[in-house]
């Protein structure tokens, strides 16, 4: 194993607030539904009262629309990769050595030629089950 040249990563902070922001998300849509419910209450000269149910709904939906738009400010200010190095509890990447990739490839692909060689070997001696049995039970022994 190798230090890798390419250590970067998708940004953890992207979706730290990606979260945030849904769940602003889904405390807007429980105000709208509410709003929607809550019926207009008047004074006795016709105008909205001051402090209903409808005007406190309505400042909490401008307070959490303007969360949710500093959010996504936020959020695209954020860089979409960034680097392992620069972050406290992440592990630096290991790339795979060729030359120790290559060697496995050769010694599997050694065993397996030379075990077809056997079979090839044994053919005329054995019937097709009890070679078949014969490299099945050898196999699953070890």
């Amino acid at each position: 194993m190798t230090k890798s040249d390419h250590q970067e990563i998708c940004n953890p902070g992207i979706k730290e607030k990606q979260g945030l922001i849904n769940g602003v998300k889904k405390g807007l849509n429980k105000l709208y539904k509410k709003l929607a419910k809550v019926r207009e209450v008047l004074n006795k000269d016709g105008r909205p009262r001051q402090n209903s149910v409808k005007e406190q709904l309505n400042k909490s939906i401008q307070e959490h629309e303007g969360d949710l738009e500093r959010l996504k400010e936020e959020k695209n200010q954020l860089p979409e990769k960034v680097d392992v190095s620069s972050l406290e509890d992440y592990r630096t990447f290991n790339q795979i050595d060729n030359e120790g990739k290559y060697l496995f490839d050769f010694v599997t692909s050694a065993m397996w030629n030379v075990r077809k060689q056997m079979v090839d070997w044994l053919r005329p001696f054995l019937n097709q089950n009890e070679l078949v049995d014969l490299f099945y039970n050898d196999l699953h022994k070890s």
